[in-house]
């Protein structure tokens, strides 16, 4: 993580041009269906409400920013934050969102402990191309120093004056031989642990890099503070760096491997994030 901080230092430092947009990048899928699945969540349930939060542009190129906020009108609700797609190759996470508000709509009982807001979605333009930065090359990820990109901008319009007791971030990894969930802020593994036990369970790979810095140990990965504020310093402010400081003291990040099955993939993200909810799987009833 300090070389990459160093290495990031010196781009910093050159300084940036105008990003340029990319031509000649062919679609490799269609986001349709996301917009599909917000409207539907927002017909199925009186306690999901879905809207645009900002649109992007990109030459000819425009998709809508859908948010869907699952209030189940009880008192004293906890809050959380789920975000997935900000690299557009992050099939799974997107994925899994969609499918959580399958379920917050036919089996709201189950989430009734929290109010969430959701964005399954990004990163638009890199869903569409399968690229993991935007139209213009910028890693949306690294630009809540600069907010260069206007999908960074429309999340920190969106964040403002917002807090939340629990961020979940879901992503994946091409490099990645198993399962791994990041820590930021969070003293207590309790949590981490009790997934980690549920995804071994179930037969799912768990990440262990023992030889990597900072790298997860069984599963769980702890992000210093420290290396938060040396990244922000040096004007490459992460996107989990600004959710921790701006809107909640616990953000965590899910990570699947790229190489496991897609299928896989969206079902340890939906695992993980049930078990940090805190839903056991018999209280999802009428869906599989």
């Amino acid at each position: 993580m300090l070389l990459a901080a160093l290495a990031l230092a010196a781009c910093s430092l050159s300084g940036f041009s105008r990003p340029a947009l990319r031509l000649g990048v062919e679609p490799v899928r269609d986001i349709a269906f996301v917009a599909q699945a917000l409207e539907q969540a927002d017909r199925a349930s009186p306690h999901l409400l879905a809207v645009d939060i900002g649109q992007v542009t990109a030459g000819e190129f425009q998709a809508l920013l859908g948010y869907a906020a699952f209030r189940p009108f009880q008192p004293e609700r906890r809050r959380a934050l789920l975000l997935s797609g900000v690299r557009g190759t992050d099939r799974a996470a997107v994925q899994a969102v969609l499918d959580l508000l399958g379920d917050l709509a036919s089996a709201p009982q189950a989430y009734a402990a929290w109010d969430l807001d959701l964005i399954p979605l990004l990163n638009p333009w890199g869903f569409v191309h399968d690229r993991p930065e935007n139209a213009y090359g910028i890693d949306i990820d690294r630009d809540f120093g600069q907010f260069r990109s206007a999908e960074a901008r429309l999340l920190r319009r969106f964040l403002r004056e917002k807090r939340y007791d629990l961020v979940i971030d879901l992503r994946e990894d091409p490099r990645a031989m198993g399962f791994a969930i990041g820590l930021t802020g969070i003293e207590d593994r309790a949590a981490a642990d009790s997934l980690i036990r549920r995804l071994r369970a179930e037969g799912h790979p768990v990440a262990d890099d023992t030889l990597v810095f900072l790298g997860p140990r069984a599963g769980v990965a702890r992000t210093p503070l420290w290396g938060l504020r040396l990244l922000d310093w040096f004007g490459q402010t992460t996107m989990t760096g600004y959710l921790r400081a701006q809107v909640s003291a616990a953000v965590c990040t899910l990570v699947t491997p790229r190489t496991a099955p897609l299928e896989e993939r969206i079902a340890m993200h939906r695992l993980a994030i049930d078990s940090l909810l805190g839903v056991a799987p018999t209280e999802r009833k009428g869906r599989p």
